[in-house]
């Protein structure tokens, strides 16, 4: 009996213990695990989010050096070879999508190949990032870089000069310059490498076909222009018009004040001046080092090393300082006309005109302000005596008996 009512007694009292702690169980519980669960994609959330964060910076953190450097400017020798910097004025980089610059600055900070002719419009500004190279062939009919009349592109290397800028012009278009019966522009070289290659009748830099150079002037860098067919190396493109007496081929105006200048023409054309039929222009060398070849024909013409193209004269040359060999590798004077050409005025002070081993004949100009006027090319006639010296004059071939005449 006593144990019956223990039991009886006991289940009333561990009924209730036992409901009581369940119900209190999952009371208490429940609320824990929904915090649990909103914690645990809280943490879920805030480690996403903090992973975003380190990524983001890590990425600024690659990137700080060439933001650092946009944000300061970029670089680059101006005309005078002192470094400055765009400071804040905005810089485009090239891409092989490129096809026209209009005013305003612009770098080649990667390397590039780009089939298709690039556009100058307004003034442009180009800077060659060292290291990097941007090679161009311009479409059938125009110039590698197209600069008309009324447009400028002025190209800049930075410290090292190491930036390449290669440029082949179309059929009938420069390197860098005009096209087919259009002028060129003005065009400005102050560093880098600059490889220029004229399409057919083209010049490398300056004039397309059937018309003048524009302006062409080189404060520095490591410039190399060959002619296209019948063009200039720098100067005019061939004149193929049918109206002899229209003057076109041209080497318009060209000042070369620095750098190293090798300047090839190609058939007619000159290696500084006029393309093929094509007067010599405006042509002035103040410094530097430059070597002007003219083009290689197998019949009885030529042009000048620096001055008329072939059948044209030279307008007017001056060269005032700098190293300067011209070579005229046919009927063409090395400084003057092209063949059957009038030699023009040409003014040597203070140059040093190096001979080339090869050419029959060299003529030694005198030291300071010699003046030379050659009626024709190949039968020169100097105003001032002969005098020995480091001056050196080259002549053509043809020049032989009269150069031994007058000395």
């Amino acid at each position: 009996m006593s144990k019956a009512l223990i039991l009886k007694n006991a289940a009333p009292r561990f009924e209730p213990q036992v409901r009581i702690t369940f119900s209190t169980f999952i009371c208490a519980s429940l609320p824990h695990r929904i915090i649990a669960k909103r914690t645990k994609a809280e943490i879920i959330m805030k480690a996403k989010l903090l992973v975003g964060f380190l990524l983001t910076m890590t990425l600024f953190f690659i990137l700080m050096p060439t933001t650092v450097s946009a944000a300061a400017g970029y670089e680059y020798r101006d005309e005078n070879g002192q470094l400055q910097s765009t400071g804040d004025a905005a810089v485009s980089s090239m891409t092989a999508d490129t096809a026209a610059l209009s005013n305003g600055w612009y770098i080649v900070d990667s390397n590039i190949s780009q089939y298709g002719t690039i556009a100058v419009s307004g003034s442009v500004n180009l800077i060659l990032a060292d290291g990097y190279e941007l090679s161009v062939t311009g479409s059938s009919g125009s110039a590698g870089i197209l600069v008309l009349e009324g447009n400028s592109l002025t190209i800049y290397g930075q410290s090292a000069g190491t930036g390449k800028l290669t440029v082949t012009g179309g059929e009938n278009g420069a390197g860098i310059g005009g096209r087919d019966w259009q002028l060129a522009g003005t065009i400005s070289i102050n560093g880098g490498i600059i490889d220029a290659t004229g399409g057919q009748y083209g010049a490398g830099i300056g004039g397309g076909r059937s018309h003048n150079g524009g302006t062409t002037t080189i404060n520095g860098g490591n410039v190399t222009a060959r002619g296209g067919q019948d063009g200039a190396g720098i100067g005019g493109g061939s004149n193929e018009t049918s109206y002899p007496t229209l003057e076109r081929g041209s080497g318009g105006t060209i000042n070369i004040k620095g750098g190293n200048v090798t300047a090839i023409g190609n058939g007619g054309g000159a290696g500084i001046g006029g393309g093929r039929r094509g007067l010599g222009g405006n042509i002035s060398i103040s410094a530097g080092n430059v070597e002007a070849t003219s083009g290689d024909v197998t019949s009885a013409t030529g042009g000048a090393g620096i001055g008329g193209g072939a059948g044209k004269g030279a307008n007017n040359i001056n060269i005032s300082g700098g190293t300067v060999v011209a070579r005229a590798l046919d009927l063409g004077a090395a400084v003057g006309g092209g063949s059957n050409g009038a030699g023009g005025v040409i003014n040597i002070s203070g140059a040093t005109l190096l001979p080339q081993p090869g050419m029959p004949v060299r003529v030694a100009a005198q030291a300071s302000a010699a003046v030379i006027e050659e009626t024709a090319a190949r039968l020169p006639s100097v105003t001032v005596p002969f005098m020995p010296g480091p001056n050196m004059v080259e002549q053509g071939s043809a020049g032989a008996s009269a150069a031994a005449a007058e000395s």
